[in-house]
């Protein structure tokens, strides 16, 4: 198999009580008052510089194009003519940084959006085998089963072969003509949509049909050919001939059988012979044969962790549309088509697919609701959810501020998901954090280039993509070839998971291997099979080599939270100490860590080194141990100096980590992200193919299949560089 790194990864934020019990500074606590200076504390400056080594994409977007230009100003030298050089803003370099510092604490997730519902997935084939079709009844919290004929026949033998095969507990209504299945005389589309149309403020209606069991290679399927009116008195309306089928007549009726249809296809397309897809032939029709007993199954209430079946029902129809791409140019379903009337009509009755499971005293429970034709489910938790069972999701009270957040600053986290939330009267609380970043000036460099160009597509994350995102509890990967997991049980407590921090390792190669029109990567600029509409046009940006300088302003921080925001600032500490003892093949070769900045970070873009500068540090102590050594105290009660007038250590060597704090796995899993792979394996997405490749599961067990369920490398430990297996396209048996 061919190998690759991951150009998308996750360190892992571990904050257990019983990894924090061995690290107490990154304890959550409530921070001092930005008024008070306990004792112990430093304030002072650091000068640091920031060198480009791959180019910079940032700024302001054309609203029209879309077009990124980096925001510029004009300066004039003495002597010299009037040029323009590019600004680099404050808040830019001061996210840089705290991002930095989140992950080597590993503080909790400070940037969090909207994730408090849960998210959803495509089914695979054998939990799809699992599905039981029901007719929910919301305000009953009751689901009846309607298993077609399965208590009689639940399967059949072929004819010309002993091996039985299923039959589908839903009868198929087909729609459409096909070659070989005619409408009976009389009968067309606008005929058909008349008797199965459903009653004004309904998604169901109930009907009478007659149907035969038909064999198409794969399972056994009851075929409608024909319905009863309504109305009195009550007439038979042939659909289809009988005796022209597509399949073989397995020789079973069913006569006059009522069960429910529930269109998918919005019923003007029907009128119109239009589906949702080419292949689309049909809807569903759910029932329970006559004289079989009436089973139903208890569809539990939802927590504020853990939502109901229903409410999830509705998250998966609601994530549905907005993922729906009206540019596709297929039919929308009746859930685009009719959203907002099925949306807000979530205690009428429905028909869905259930997942049941039994308690233990035997009786039926529903685990999960899934609308008909969307084949999705959703998840059990929301990530959510997951961030707070594992205590990295953002804090919301004083007393829960993590160390990023005493240092540079929060804003409380609104949870919609409390019951008692209320967005208008729930006030914000907020702190400014210690932390200011100022003076980001050019420095050296050639600064801004203007050749327009395309990158390559730039796609958002997606959350649904729980490999990517999730690790277990430990920090390790959830899928390995020991333990293998179901797409269901991401986002579940089987296994016990937690949400890492979303990284982009650095691709040691893209200041190798750049074009030389535009110094940019050549894995960053457009092909020719990439289409102008999916890939960003770049008007400006800061050329590679171009250097800021930038000042950080800090008042009362202790020693470790100085000597972490220094060990930042010195790019050979950013390598994993398995890489220290090795010399790198990169070109040019160095031994140094970088940081990120702009957009373009998969593609290797914004790669910055940040060293801090020759007699950068100023620090001087709230209130020194030697009454005769100046501190700020003593500068203000004898008024001979104030804040970043005083000055007693400019040594950055005085303030060092503790070394069992290095030793953490997220201070790995950051270095490895900063240094990056020193060997000749690409760092990239998997393609569309790998991707459908690495999906694949067992058709019985869910399980993945051999080879595939691959997840981004580990970033710490003994095998962090080690390349993962990309999943090839599988062979076909000839038969």
């Amino acid at each position: 198999m061919p190998e690759i790194h991951a150009a998308a990864n996750r360190i892992p934020v571990l904050r257990t009580n019983t990894t924090l019990k061995n690290y107490p500074e990154l304890a959550d606590r409530e921070p001092s008052s930005l008024d008070h200076f306990p004792a112990h504390t430093w304030s002072g400056s650091i000068r640091f510089s920031i060198t480009a080594k791959t180019p910079l994409v940032y700024g302001n977007v054309d609203e029209d194009t879309g077009a990124i230009s980096v925001p510029t100003t004009t300066v004039k030298d003495r002597g010299k003519a009037t040029r323009t050089v590019p600004i680099l803003p404050a808040t830019m370099v001061k996210g840089m940084l705290s991002n930095a510092y989140e992950r080597v604490t590993s503080s909790r997730l400070r940037v969090f959006g909207d994730y408090s519902d849960p998210l959803t997935y495509r089914m695979d084939p054998a939990e799809c085998q699992k599905l039981v079709p029901a007719f929910v009844q919301p305000n009953k919290r009751t689901a009846v089963l309607l298993t077609g004929t399965h208590d009689r026949l639940p399967s059949v033998k072929r004819n010309n072969n002993s091996r039985p095969i299923p039959v589908m507990m839903a009868a198929t209504l087909r729609t459409r003509q096909g070659d070989n299945t005619k409408f009976a005389p009389g009968m067309n589309n606008k005929r058909l949509l008349e008797l199965v149309r459903p009653l004004q403020g309904q998604r169901y209606r109930p009907v009478e049909f007659d149907a035969k069991l038909v064999d198409n290679g794969t399972y056994a399927y009851w075929f409608i050919y024909a319905l009863y009116t309504s109305t009195e008195p009550q007439r038979r309306i042939p659909l289809f001939d009988e005796n022209t089928l597509t399949g073989e007549d397995l020789n079973e009726k069913l006569i006059k059988q009522r069960g429910y249809v529930y269109l998918t296809t919005d019923p003007d397309d029907i009128s119109r012979n239009a589906s949702t897809f080419e292949q689309k032939m049909g809807e569903r029709v759910f029932f329970i044969e006559r004289n079989s007993p009436t089973e139903t199954a208890t569809i539990p209430a939802g927590t504020d962790s853990h939502p109901s079946p229903i409410e999830k029902y509705f998250h998966v129809l609601e994530s549905y549309l907005r993922n729906w791409d009206s540019e596709a140019g297929s039919t929308p379903n009746i859930f685009i088509r009719q959203n907002e009337e099925i949306l807000t009509k979530k205690t009428a009755s429905f028909c869905a697919y259930s997942l049941l499971s039994e308690n233990s005293t035997g009786k039926k429970i529903v685990d999960a609701l899934v609308p008909i034709s969307v084949g999705r489910n959703a998840y059990a938790m929301s990530p959510l959810a997951v961030a707070k069972r594992s205590h990295v999701d953002p804090a919301e009270h004083f007393f829960e501020l993590s160390p990023a957040d005493r240092l540079f600053g929060y804003v409380a986290y609104h949870d919609k998901t409390r019951s008692d939330f209320d967005r208008d009267s729930d006030p914000a609380s907020s702190f400014k954090g210690r932390i200011s970043v100022t003076d980001v000036s050019l420095s050296d460099g050639e600064g801004i280039g203007d050749s327009v160009l395309r990158l390559r597509p730039l796609l958002n994350p997606r959350p649904s993509s729980a490999r990517r995102f999730l690790t277990r509890v430990d920090g390790s990967n959830i899928n390995s070839s020991g333990h293998k997991v179901r797409r269901s049980q991401y986002f579940s407590t089987e296994p016990k998971q937690a949400l890492g921090a979303t990284t982009y390792p650095i691709d040691r190669s893209a200041w190798a291997l750049i074009d030389k029109e535009t110094g940019f990567p050549k894995k960053a600029l457009k092909t020719r099979s990439d289409t102008d509409n999916v890939t960003p046009e770049v008007k400006s940006y800061v050329k590679a080599g171009t250097k800021f300088e930038a000042t950080i302003h800090y008042e009362a921080l202790t020693h470790f939270e100085l000597a972490w925001l220094l060990w930042i600032l010195d790019p050979t500490n950013l390598v994993p100490r398995v890489q220290r003892q090795q010399r790198t093949s990169s070109t040019p070769s160095d031994q140094v860590g970088y940081l990120r900045l702009g957009t373009g970070k998969p593609l290797g873009l914004g790669i910055v080194e940040v060293t801090l500068s020759p007699d950068g540090l100023q620090a001087s102590k709230s209130v020194a141990n030697n009454g005769d050594t100046p501190s700020l105290c003593s500068a203000y009660t004898q008024l001979t100096g104030c804040l970043g007038t005083v000055a007693t250590i400019t040594d950055p060597t005085q303030f060092q980590v503790p070394r069992e704090y290095l030793m953490a796995p997220w201070v790995e899993a950051f270095q490895r992200s900063c240094f990056g792979y020193d060997d000749a394996f690409d760092v990239r997405h998997f393609t569309l193919d790998e991707n459908k490749e690495n999906n694949r599961t067992d058709w019985a067990t869910g399980l993945p299949v051999e080879g595939a369920g691959v997840e981004p490398g580990v970033l710490w430990g003994s095998k962090s560089g080690a390349p993962i297996s990309v999943p090839e396209r599988r062979k076909k048996n000839r038969r």
